[in-house]
């Protein structure tokens, strides 16, 4: 996509001008003489790095970190521990969120809110857009180490750390008032963000669709610890502002390797599948192909078949040592890659946030605790249709096939379970979010490492915080602390409770 580029480029020109300045609020003052910042650079930036798209975002947030704990796939580097539950600290995430001090999704996103809050620039269409994707960005990090900087965050050298609950409290308002700011000013002639909106390209219904999905989303997220208000927020919700087809989905689509000038807009995955660090997990595997020979057309596209031609998992926490004698003749060879659904940087790949199959799921959940209309199998089988969409399966009489067979059949008696493991397969490279919903449900159940040591036996619940704040802003770092009740990798954030 040309337009990436087109506003990357802009932006790192505005930036390396601009560099002189040791504070990035000086672009905008007119002091420097460098006042005409515009905002849509630094929205495109925000959005593809703040997605998470950015191959080295993607590295730490899904590969080495959630994706083994959501046990989609299993490590074959010698060089991570995070398949084997082994601590560290979240500095590489918190860094490039918070603290990159150009080039932060979180710092670029305020920098254009402000713009668009000034007197001459006020633009509620685009300003509603930069707050919903406020509410995207801090709600994966939030979900990842629980309390954090946010009420404060970017403004303050060493803000305070808020309650995770007080800020999901603050993301509903701010989704609800972005909602009614774009319904209120989308006939007054304000312009959109058009081609700078890489998610949507300017449409405004589609924001709407995706803030009301998130609203969903982290509604039913929060299910387990404050049920009744989850409810009555989901009840406020049109299920006709939702996103249930896949053309509404929320989505980047990454650039191939010839046109994309930075690596940050190419297709992550592509780098993964390269690396060769990862292999489909057996828990992957084994919820993908049945005993009876029942496969799931989805897992030719999900992986690669190995050397003999098969679909075989790897089982997770693989120890270091055997990692390290095994590496070429024995993992490589004989477990399953990426496949064709991701691995490509020689085609555009669509890069999902919010997709049809996620937001069908989560009404079938909200069904089967009766908080919307319709049955929760209707939205179970929808989530599986959708899914088997996206990721381009076109036979039907496999799809069918799949659908009849016992394990999947829509059944009352594990219906949290059955519409939990479909939406964990459907979440495939999506690791944030599956491994929230195994934390929440504790569905599908995750398989112990198999190199064991006193300290990793179970999944992690957390990132634990980086040294960065422990040294630095450390008043504020030990009152989360000790409201949270520790900092491992084990501590309970607020509505993680199952």
């Amino acid at each position: 996509m040309k337009t990436l580029n087109k506003y990357l480029v802009l932006l790192l020109t505005v930036l390396l001008f601009g560099a002189c300045t040791d504070n990035f609020e000086d672009i905008n003052d007119p002091k420097t003489g460098a006042n005409t910042m515009e905002p849509g650079p630094l929205f495109t930036r925000s959005l593809v790095t703040g997605s998470g798209m950015s191959y080295r975002i993607y590295q730490l947030v899904n590969q080495t970190s959630t994706g083994y704990w959501s046990q989609h796939w299993a490590n074959i580097q010698p060089a991570f521990s995070g398949d084997i539950f082994e601590p560290s600290p979240g500095n590489g995430i918190w860094d490039y969120y918070y603290a990159k001090k150009y080039f932060a999704p979180l710092n670029l996103n305020y920098q254009a809110k402000k713009i668009l809050e000034t007197s001459d620039r006020v633009n509620p269409i685009q300003l509603a857009c930069t707050r919903i994707w406020n509410v995207y960005m801090y709600s994966t990090m939030t979900d990842l180490y629980g309390d954090i900087p946010y009420s404060e965050a970017i403004e303050m050298n060493l803000p305070k750390f808020d309650k995770q609950e007080d800020i999901y409290t603050d993301f509903f308002k701010e989704l609800n008032e972005s909602i009614v700011q774009i319904e209120e000013n989308q006939a007054l002639g304000y312009p959109t963000f058009g081609t700078a909106d890489v998610l949507f390209e300017g449409n405004i219904q589609q924001w709407i669709q995706f803030a009301n999905s998130l609203k969903l989303r982290l509604a039913m997220r929060m299910s387990n610890v404050e049920p009744a208000v989850a409810q009555n927020i989901i009840s406020e919700i049109s299920l006709d502002q939702l996103i249930l087809r896949n053309v509404d989905n929320v989505k980047i689509m990454a650039e191939t390797a010839e046109n994309a000038v930075t690596h940050d807009t190419k297709n992550p995955l592509g780098f993964v599948y390269v690396w060769n660090e990862v292999r489909g997990s057996t828990l992957l595997v084994d919820n993908m192909k049945f005993e009876d020979g029942t496969t799931d057309p989805r897992l030719p596209r999900y992986l690669e078949p190995n050397i003999d031609g098969e679909f075989v998992g790897l089982d997770n926490g693989q120890s270091i040592a055997d990692l390290n004698l095994g590496y070429d003749d024995h993992y490589k060879p004989n477990f399953c890659n990426i496949g064709p659904a991701f691995n490509s940087q020689a085609e555009e790949v669509a890069f999902h946030l919010i997709s049809a199959s996620e937001v069908n799921f989560l009404l079938a959940e909200a069904a089967l605790k009766g908080w919307v209309a319709g049955s929760a199998s209707e939205y179970y089988l929808a989530g599986i249709d959708a899914s088997m969409e996206q990721f381009e399966v076109t036979d039907q009489a496999a799809i069918d096939t799949f659908k009849a067979h016992q394990n999947i059949q829509f059944n009352s008696a594990n219906a949290l379970e059955q519409i939990m493991t479909q939406k964990w397969v459907a979440l495939f490279t999506n690791e944030v979010q599956a491994w929230c919903d195994m934390r929440r449900t504790g569905f599908p159940e995750p398989i112990a490492p198999v190199f064991n040591f006193p300290g990793n036996e179970t999944m992690p619940r957390r990132i634990p915080y980086p040294t960065a704040e422990i040294n630095y802003n450390s008043n504020n770092y030990q009152e989360a602390v000790n409201r949270m009740g520790g900092d491992t990798q084990y501590t309970r954030m607020w509505w993680d409770v199952n």
